[in-house]
């Protein structure tokens, strides 16, 4: 029996061995996935289809992870009109807001990129993007479920983030009155 050639899955990028693997799934023809990134990416078509609200809230919640990794885990200040403008070319570009995250992790933590090159952005995303997310996808089929205990790390945060502290109020000190009439008979007495 003649040998299979080798395919790519079209999401996570990584090789599959059609004679050997038995994870992976041919929903249409040449179209190939590993079973866990397609389920994955069926996931994230459905919250499409039901409305793009649920997308966006989404978009926002790897937004924030995105500015808090930067500023907690690498101590490092983000220009903020950049960064969004960033962000927005990028999502425009076909590329997840989880991909962007998973993909600025794998480069500052696993590739040890120099976050003093960075120019207070995340333009360094589309030169990694397709790295990162590979990366990321052999990475969980290794470790199963990595990616979704990261997810559910942040959203814990999320979730935990907002504290609100109410200040009491200082009762108004009685501010005295100046009378008029007062420093008109001072200045007539001079």
């Amino acid at each position: 029996m003649a040998k299979k050639q080798l395919v790519h899955c079209r999401i996570c990028k990584a090789c599959i061995d059609r004679d050997n693997q038995t994870d992976w799934v041919e929903p249409s023809p040449k179209w190939f996935y590993h079973i866990s990134c397609y389920e994955d990416f069926a996931k994230k078509k459905g919250q499409i289809r039901e409305g793009d609200i649920n997308a966006e809230v989404e978009d926002d919640i790897w937004k924030s992870a995105v500015y808090d990794y930067f500023r907690k885990d690498l101590k490092m200040g983000l220009n903020y009109p950049k960064f969004t403008s960033q962000w927005d070319n990028f999502l425009k570009k076909n590329m997840t807001a989880k991909g962007i995250y998973f993909s600025l992790r794998y480069f500052y933590e696993i590739a040890k990129g120099d976050p003093s090159k960075s120019e207070n952005g995340i333009g360094i995303v589309p030169h990694i993007y397709n790295e990162g997310t590979e990366y990321w996808g052999n990475r969980n089929q290794r470790d199963k479920g990595i990616c979704a205990r990261i997810e559910e790390q942040i959203r814990q945060a999320e979730a935990a983030k907002v504290v609100v502290i109410h200040r009491k109020k200082q009762p108004k000190q009685n501010k005295r009155e100046i009378d008029l009439a007062s420093i008109a008979a001072m200045e007539d007495e001079e």
